[in-house]
């Protein structure tokens, strides 16, 4: 009898089971079929291509309302989430203080240590929020300002950010599990777009497509820097390990006359991309990382073409010091020779760029179909319109 009772009990046992593991298997059915619709509304989001009726369109915008409004909620409890403490965000400015203001108002929410490094005549007047400190150093260049935040870093990772720009703190939050994952990384980012203003609104647009599963990885400073001049991209804004980011600012860098980097501040850039590629990995992953304004008067619009002797001097200059500082990662390799072969391949690079062969700007549907994705686009929207008198 007691056998009896004991085999119905396993019986019923894994009838429950059995069922459990049906309705399981159903919701996850049904979620799949849900994201798959989710990401085909969002692909045709708030055009007339979307197929069906009114009906159907204010059912995709109401839908897409949600996810957003899910996903913002979802990015604001990220914004205090311990694991920032882990990180230093660094922002230069120089006679832009209502990009500050901004700037300030968007970082001022995360749980993040603060350094703001500006050289403006003008100290800055509006309030700083708790996290941040506040430096006025008028007399210092781009390249210094960034020598001397490095110096007060003590968190194991640093990130730039220009005051003009927004970074994704899911983006970041995302970089810092796989640097942390992955130790010979030595700079992670995601996804960039980029907006201007018109009308008082912010138009977004896709940029750097090229570099949309780009790496860098490779056995030795050698490779990776044979890779990265190939086919260049821009890490200065990336995740960064401190050590990597102190050696460039404080030891490489400031070995080259600092009249090279206030002719060419382009190149400031261009040495720490290749300094961070020679301590290790330099990887994009598969997410939105920022969202920068296009300003004439911006960093990243200061290069200038190679075809003036004092320009390309300086761009020697800087390739030579490279070579001479940076030799003990090079092993068996002649360092000297790598960073001239690299100068050859970024020029050849630059040649494609300006002729159009590389693909760089488009809609921004081509990066944006994570709700946490769209989320950080709504949140940068918000901060853009909250200060919309900038652009009077």
């Amino acid at each position: 009898m007691q056998l009896l009772l004991l085999i119905n009990s396993l019986l019923i046992l894994a009838l429950i089971l059995g069922l459990f593991s049906y309705v399981r298997k159903q919701r996850l059915r049904m979620i799949q079929a849900f994201n798959h619709l989710k990401l085909e509304w969002e692909e045709k989001a708030g055009g007339a291509s979307f197929p069906g009726s009114a009906h159907h369109a204010r059912l995709q915008q109401s839908i897409r309302r949600r996810w957003r409004k899910r996903a913002v909620a979802r990015l604001k409890k990220d914004e205090a989430s311990d694991q920032l403490a882990e990180i230093t965000l660094v922002i230069p400015t120089h006679n832009r203080h209502s990009r500050l203001e901004r700037s300030l108002s968007y970082y001022g929410r995360w749980n993040i240590k603060i350094l703001v490094l500006d050289s403006t005549s003008v100290p800055y007047a509006k309030g700083i929020p708790g996290l941040v400190n506040y430096l006025h150093l008028p007399t210092l260049t781009f390249a210094e300002k960034a020598s001397h935040a490095m110096s007060l870093v003590d968190t194991p990772y640093v990130l730039f950010s220009a005051d003009d720009d927004f970074i994704s703190v899911k983006g970041v939050l995302g970089a810092l599990a796989y640097m942390r994952s992955n130790p010979g990384c030595a700079s992670a980012q995601g996804w960039h777009a980029g907006f201007v203003i018109k009308n008082r609104m912010p138009c977004w647009s896709a940029g750097h497509l090229f570099a949309k599963s780009y790496r860098v990885k490779g056995e030795n400073a050698a490779q990776r820097l044979a890779q990265q001049s190939t086919l260049y991209m821009n890490n200065f804004y990336a995740l960064q390990r401190t050590a990597a980011a102190k050696d460039c600012f404080c030891r490489v860098l400031p070995a080259i006359p600092k009249e090279v980097f206030i002719r060419r501040p382009d190149l400031i850039e261009m040495g720490q991309a290749f300094c961070s590629v020679v301590w290790g990995d330099h990887v994009v992953l598969p997410m939105f990382w920022i969202g920068r304004e296009a300003m004439a008067a911006s960093l990243g619009h200061s290069a200038s073409p190679h075809d003036d002797a004092l320009q390309r001097s300086d761009f020697l200059m800087v390739l030579a010091k490279l070579g001479e500082t940076l030799k003990e990662h090079f092993e068996e390799a002649d360092a000297s020779r790598c960073f001239e072969e690299a100068g050859q391949k970024i020029e050849q690079y630059g040649k494609s760029w300006y002729a159009g062969k590389i693909p760089n700007a488009g809609p921004v549907e081509v990066f944006m179909r994570k709700s946490s994705d769209l989320g950080a686009l709504a949140l940068m929207d918000d901060c853009i319109r909250k200060h919309v008198a900038l652009y009077d």
